[in-house]
This record gives structure tokens, sequence and C-alpha cells, in this order.
């Protein structure tokens, strides 16, 4: 989608390169669970793929912007690198340990979410972990752009705002996710990835798959 091409060329050519601090504290955890084949999916230009990789992860990279994945190439061109979207994911069934996808997932009205969420679901092995970080309807931006759908506006107060982005409440993730364990679910608020001037509430949600 050449919209995200934009985006990441005139808005994200200077985002924060360091992993997100919730996927350093999955290490341990996936390492536990023995994790080894890991997909990030949407995955920009790869902060987070980047620090799984040297974690001794196999991971790989998918995203819809091919200028993200260019910038990763530049950064690590050994790394798997796909180009596709959340809602028809290139792999194979049952071909992953681990999906992480953070900030992506929310980016459609709930009928492709629930696409996208049974995608995870298909490539990941019985007792694969997801973790997932979406914004929550206490985010400051609800409050702002045009309701498409309950809870999913467009024209909202980001720098992807025009996109459709869904905003969850707790109960979503039983309708999204009933094939998962909820291993953990947590609401927290934040500041911003790409504004530490601006305020964010998110959800964190670990899932197993049954």
């Amino acid at each position: 989608m050449k919209e995200w091409d934009t985006i990441h060329k005139e808005k994200w050519s200077n985002v924060n390169e360091e992993p997100d601090p919730e996927v350093v504290k999955l290490i341990p955890i996936l390492m536990r669970n023995g994790a080894r084949d890991v997909l990030d999916l949407g995955s920009g230009a790869g902060r987070n793929t980047l620090y799984l990789a040297k974690n001794g992860f196999n991971v790989s990279a998918l995203d819809i912007s091919e200028v993200a994945l260019e910038r990763l190439k530049e950064k690590d061109s050994s790394i798997e690198r796909v180009h596709g979207g959340m809602n028809s994911v290139p792999l194979d069934d049952s071909s992953l340990d681990f999906v992480l996808c953070t900030r992506v997932i929310q980016h459609g009205i709930m009928q492709e979410i629930r696409t996208a969420a049974n995608e995870i679901k298909r490539v990941l092995r019985p007792g694969g972990l997801v973790f997932i970080i979406v914004p929550s309807t206490k985010d400051p931006a609800f409050s702002t752009g045009r309701e498409i759908e309950k809870n999913t506006k467009v024209d909202i107060d980001r720098p992807d705002g025009n996109m459709p982005h869904h905003f969850f409440t707790r109960e979503d993730f039983d309708d999204i996710f009933p094939d998962f364990e909820i291993v953990a679910l947590t609401e927290r608020d934040r500041i911003s990835t790409f504004n530490e001037n601006r305020p964010t509430c998110s959800w964190d949600f670990l899932g197993r798959k049954k």
C-alpha cells in the first residue's frame, strides 16, 4: 500500500530505533517456552525484529511497506523480509512459535481485525504465543476523528491518523482470540513511540494458542 510507503518516507523516517521495552521483557518468557521461529507482523523498519534476531531467534519481518523493508535490509540483509499484509500472511500453517504484532492489528474495521487474528492463529503452532499492543478506548486520540463503526475511527490525531484505527476494550480480546488462552492482559498508559510529548493508552495482550 503506497500510503504506508509515504508515511515511512515522510513521517517515520527518524523514529525511535530502540526495541519496545515490552518486547525486551518478553525475551525470557520466549526462551522458557522454547520459542525459535518468530514473525514480526507489521515490522516497520525492524527495531523489534533486529532485537529478536540479536537474541538468537529465527525471525521473519512482514510489512506492507516496501520502504520499511528496504530500511531493514540496510540494517541487516540476513533477516528474512516478507512483503505482505496482516490479512493474508504468506507463511505456512503451524510454522511459528511466536508472533509479535505491536501497534498494527488496530488498522482496520473489526472484520479485518478478526481475519488478521485468524491468520495469526493459522501460522502458530499449538502452544505458540502471540504478543500484541493496540490502543485502548482510554487513549486520548479516541476523542478525535470520525467514527466509521463502533470504536473504529479515521482522521484521528496521529501521524497515520487518516488510516482506520480500532480502539480496543477488554471484551474485544475474547471476541477476536477465542481460541487463545490469555496469559497476560494489561491496560497501560505510555508515551508515544513517535512523539515523547504525546501520552497514549494501550493494551498489552499475551496469548497462547490452545
